[in-house]
């Protein structure tokens, strides 16, 4: 949807606007990169990638199952909220990239063009819905990011730099692990106003497999850990989905093959004949909670279009395997469904609603200069702290 520029600059939002001219002016080259960097990538990336998310998850749900229905009811009811309002007013999400290495030379200290590729990727997939993200350009305290005072550099939007080794960070971190409170203790900015994310060398879990990244349900970690972690190696070139995947979990959604895996089996390490199909008696209540997707068995690191899903009367792999929540290739996935799309936005209202009034992605003021604006009809920044 169009927007006139005018009403841009009178929102205070003529940074957001030509922060995505910026990044988008450069998509062609960033395309070109995502191609050939995708074909000389690592085997570790090109196997079977999954998400910490379960793991973390379902011991909370079976220690305190009440308190997820009591969040889905909620959900619905938002839901049906937003289906009755018809139109919904876009929500732009300020986002801030903490890269954690282990010294300016390491492989840890990633480029600054895969951040960028990142959050245009990002947005791409959720383009069909009414959320957007944007590189925070001020932290909680009104100072700029990047913030040269601070040793940020210069031209790095959304981005800040740590060398987490005199804090004993080696470039692993484990999930729920007592390293975990430490890394994210080095750099954070609140969790209300921003969406968070660690890049950090390897994710470390107690299954087996290679884990890309993970996300907390809102309100199911502390404050101070909550956000997505991923692992360098799966943000950016070659592996453009698996954030909008973590982004779908920080914004309440399961896995759509959620219920396929019997309790006590390892369903990750490629063991895809330990699963079973999910039941899907009552979508609401059921499966993954949406009653647009299809229940199926996880897809395992393969792309099978043209296959049969035994799990929904033979239907077509394909209602599936291009869901952002499975687990088919990168170049499989590339949809969420209106009502994923609807429930992420009843969990920004319902969990998560600081992120539609943050000042993360308006631009910081001088206030002296700002002073001399204040007669002036529009002022494109804003003093306020959050």
């Amino acid at each position: 949807m169009k927007k006139n520029f005018n009403s841009v600059l009178k929102g205070g939002k003529l940074s957001i606007a030509l922060q995505i001219l910026n990044l988008f002016r450069n998509a062609k080259i960033i395309g070109i990169l995502l191609f050939f960097t995708s074909i000389f990538y690592s085997d570790r990336v090109s196997g079977q990638q999954i998400c910490g998310f379960d793991e973390y998850i379902h011991p909370l749900m079976q220690q305190n199952p009440q308190y997820f229905e009591e969040m889905e009811l909620q959900l619905q009811q938002a839901m049906e909220q937003l289906n009755r309002q018809g139109s919904q007013t876009p929500i732009t999400i300020p986002v801030i990239f903490h890269i954690m290495h282990t010294g300016v030379n390491s492989t840890t200290n990633i480029d600054y063009s895969r951040i960028q590729t990142a959050i245009v990727s990002l947005n791409a997939d959720f383009a069909n819905s009414n959320i957007q993200f944007c590189l925070a350009i001020r932290d909680p305290q009104g100072n700029p990011v990047p913030n040269i005072a601070a040793g940020d550099i210069a031209g790095e939007i959304g981005v800040k730099r740590v060398n987490g080794s005199q804090s004993g960070y080696t470039g692993s971190m484990t999930l729920g692990g007592s390293n975990e409170p430490i890394i994210k203790g080095l750099s954070y900015f609140g969790n209300f106003s921003y969406l968070n994310v660690w890049v950090v060398g390897d994710i470390l879990t107690g299954g087996a497999g290679t884990t890309a990244g993970f996300a907390y349900f809102p309100n199911t970690s502390p404050s101070n850990l909550d956000g997505i972690t991923m692992d360098k190696d799966f943000l950016g070139y070659g592996n453009w989905h698996v954030l909008s995947h973590e982004a779908g979990h920080f914004l309440n959604l399961y896995h759509t093959f959620e219920g396929d895996c019997p309790p006590g089996a390892d369903c990750n390490a490629n063991n895809c004949s330990a699963t079973i199909c999910p039941l899907n008696v009552d979508c609401e209540n059921q499966g993954d909670r949406i009653c647009d997707t299809r229940p199926h068995k996880r897809s395992c690191g393969n792309c099978l279009p043209n296959g049969q899903n035994a799990c929904d009367n033979n239907s077509s792999n394909a209602l599936f395997v291009h869901n952002h929540m499975d687990y088919s290739t990168e170049i499989c996935r590339n949809t969420f469904t209106d009502n994923q799309n609807t429930k992420m936005m009843a969990a920004l209202m319902t969990f998560r609603p600081g992120l539609s009034t943050s000042l993360g992605c308006v631009q910081a003021c001088n206030p002296i200069l700002s002073l001399s604006l204040l007669n002036l009809q529009q002022v494109h920044c804003k003093l306020d702290k959050m």
